[in-house]
């Protein structure tokens, strides 16, 4: 079982790069979680959940120590957002499809800035003690700065979309962009062509939700 989770146990070949296992199982979920959520489906929780057990592993291996914190968050905000998306009122859904005001927007961006400097200046110092804690090899974060802008994006965009701003679909694209970089840097060359067709769902995800927050606050 435990050599699933190894990024040496490879699953196919494909151009001379070995894909384990663990990205490609990985991958199909995330796939099938980012899908769900654009269709606003309540599938993409359960799918999410699971996608994010394989990531923390694999992110681990390619140190990109943000990601992998990040998809622990993403366990917990799953489970908050799983219990917003059954919540019904008499009218329907508690929290419909819309957009945030400016002021909110606003804190939202200062939010991310502030949080990112915070991470990029802790985040080996912290992953580097929950290593120590649990005995797992460490090395320094590989593209610290981006690493930590994704992430804290990345928080904010699922929390939004438990929500279900539309804005959260605006920040998964600015995130897949960073991503699509930072993997094939990294050497997960399937992962960062996954984050290109989860870029497309996203710049579907604003349209689409664009449309229904019009619909719904029309009705």
């Amino acid at each position: 079982m435990l050599e699933f989770f190894d990024i040496g146990n490879t699953a196919a070949t494909i151009a001379e790069y070995n894909m384990s296992w663990l990205e490609l199982v990985s991958t199909v979920l995330a796939l099938g979680a980012v899908i769900a959520a654009r269709k606003n489906s309540l599938w993409f929780y359960p799918l999410g959940i699971l996608n994010s057990v394989g990531f923390i592993a694999l992110f681990h291996q390619i140190d990109l120590y943000s990601s992998a914190l990040l998809n622990v968050y993403f366990i917990i905000i799953s489970f908050y957002g799983w219990y917003i998306w059954t919540r019904k009122d008499g009218l329907g859904y508690e929290y419909p499809v819309r957009y945030m005001d400016g002021q909110l927007r606003m804190s939202a961006v200062l939010a991310i800035g502030f949080f990112t400097l915070l991470l990029w200046y802790f985040v080996d110092d912290v992953y580097g003690a929950l290593a120590g804690a649990f005995d797992v090899e460490y090395k320094r974060s590989a593209y610290a700065f981006l690493d930590s802008l994704t992430a804290v994006m990345s928080i904010f965009a699922m929390y939004t979309l438990a929500k279900r701003y539309v804005e959260a679909w605006v920040l998964w694209v600015l995130v897949d962009i960073i991503c699509v970089y930072v993997y094939w840097a990294q050497g997960a060359k399937v992962l960062s062509v996954e984050y290109g067709i989860f870029l497309l769902n996203a710049i579907y995800g604003v349209y689409q939700w664009h449309k229904l927050s019009l619909q719904q606050h029309s009705s």
